[in-house]
């Protein structure tokens, strides 16, 4: 079949999100490097950030000579074009870039499944360059142009060295090396925290022993000296911005790893403190077990990975609240945990309800929007609350907002309406008890219209795995 191309776009602007992620970056370096024949003008074009850019789609940044790079609803926009409103399944920016410019199979494919990986899954490693990316984000807020740039020098190196397969140079420092050097010209430098000093040379170590990953910071360095796109003093300016953001990360990570322990409040303006419990949960193939869970109220960005760890909560169940009222659910991936009635009681207390105090009055619960209980376990976003996002895939999980969805308002359920969810929501039992407190019950169709364009209150059906610990519930 023969290719069609498609009609050269003229580009004055470029827009990405702000705090861009690693596939949007290697998207527009792609566009720079490769798209001269179907996006003029790009290597000139202004770049600009948008926090909440409008999905006004192709034909309208077409005519106003605007590239969104994933937001604006356009054609390099992933997002809310998949099946229910999702993100599209395997794709990222990168990848729909490459798509457009046939690049997809090209020699430099191997960089942009790993773009993509990197983007949709779990597991990737603190020193690969999408981390880097965020941590840096975090620690130089309002440096999105800076992190840019840097990220792009890393991904033109990676892009050269697949392309021609020079031979490595021997003669070249390690990530050690590097850090000796540096700790040598300032030896003030990572010294507030011993505990973050030792966790950034672990990293680096793992790093060094490591060649299967084309994105992580000992192979980058590597392709630095080989493809001399940095050169001497440059390549220790771009090595020593990553270690200065890695040890701000790990001071975060053992700042998150001691709020897990805390028992007290210190400060009276502070979050309140975390509660640790065991709680009863059905485990595929295992049975009924008491696990760990944690509810934990922080603004830590690692506040999920320290309540896991061995050194913060060891919990294998993790609910997060920001100071927003934001909430995330996490659950132990090696237990095959569901969070499926985790995120239908979260739905079902945010549906709009009929009466007053409808959270405490057992009189007052029932819903005034027509669902079944089993749809209220949707992956992916529910149409009647989509403020809780059920991720389904690659560990299940549950966000209210996140980087990759800003604008979610926060959760309307209050922290010990959370609590009851964390103690109930893993064993059919305690499930069945639950709804049955909140006015759930079996029904064989579903609701009606009541003649005057309102939907009947009406109470939902139940999945089968509750339905005989919800008989027994009710009859107590």
């Amino acid at each position: 079949m023969k290719t069609v191309t498609p009609t050269p776009i003229q580009i004055d602007e470029e827009v990405i999100h702000v705090d861009p992620h690693l596939d949007e970056i290697e998207a527009r370096r792609e566009v720079h490097k490769y798209g001269g024949k179907h996006l003029s003008g790009n290597k000139n074009s202004r770049l600009r950030f948008s926090r909440d850019l409008p999905a006004l789609g192709d034909d309208h940044f077409d005519n106003e000579k605007i590239l969104p790079y994933g937001c604006g609803g356009g054609r390099f926009d992933e997002h809310n074009k998949g099946q229910d409103g999702g993100r599209l399944p395997d794709q990222c920016c990168t990848t729909l870039v490459a798509e457009y410019l046939g690049i997809r199979s090209s020699v430099i494919k191997p960089l942009i499944d790993e773009v993509l990986f990197c983007d949709q899954r779990s597991g990737v490693l603190d020193t690969q360059l999408a981390s880097l990316v965020k941590v840096a984000h975090r620690s130089l807020p309002g440096s999105n142009q800076k992190v840019v740039n840097w990220a792009s020098t890393a991904l033109d190196a990676v892009d050269r060295q697949l392309t021609y397969k020079y031979e490595s140079v021997a003669s070249q420092s390690s990530l050690l090396q590097f850090l000796e050097a540096l700790e040598k010209h300032d030896p003030t430098r990572y010294g507030s925290d011993p505990r973050a000093r030792k966790s950034l040379e672990t990293k680096l170590r793992r790093s060094m022993g490591r060649t299967d990953k084309l994105t992580d910071l000992a192979n980058i360095v590597r392709c630095f000296y080989s493809t001399a796109v940095l050169e001497g003093a440059d390549i220790t300016e771009w090595v020593w911005f990553a270690f200065d953001r890695i040890f701000d990360d790990q001071i975060l990570f053992w700042q998150a790893i001691d709020d897990c322990q805390s028992k007290d409040k210190i400060d009276p303006e502070a979050l309140p403190r975390p509660v640790r419990e065991y709680v009863e949960a059905l485990v595929d193939n295992r049975g009924t077990m008491d696990l760990r869970m944690i509810l934990l109220h922080s603004d830590n960005p690692h506040a999920a990975s320290a309540a896991r760890h061995e050194k913060g909560a060891g919990a294998e169940i993790v609910f997060i609240r920001k100071s927003t009222g934001h909430i995330a659910v996490f659950v132990n991936q090696n237990l095959r945990l569901t969070v499926s009635n985790v995120v239908r009681m979260l739905r079902f207390l945010e549906l709009p309800k009929r009466g007053e105090d409808w959270q405490t009055d057992p009189r007052n619960r029932q819903s005034t929007v027509a669902f079944e209980w089993a749809e209220l376990g949707k992956p992916g976003d529910f149409s009647n609350s989509n403020i809780h996002y059920f991720k389904a895939q690659d560990g299940e999980s549950v966000l209210n907002g996140s980087a990759t969805r800003p604008g979610i308002l926060p959760s309307e359920v209050c922290s010990e309406a959370l609590l009851e969810i964390a103690r109930t929501g893993f064993h059919p039992r305690s499930i069945g008890r639950w709804m049955a407190e909140h006015g759930i019950q079996r029904s064989e169709r579903r609701p009606e219209n009541d003649g005057n364009g309102q939907i009947k209150p009406v109470n939902p059906s139940v999945s089968k795995e509750v339905e005989t610990a919800l008989d027994k519930a009710v009859a107590q």
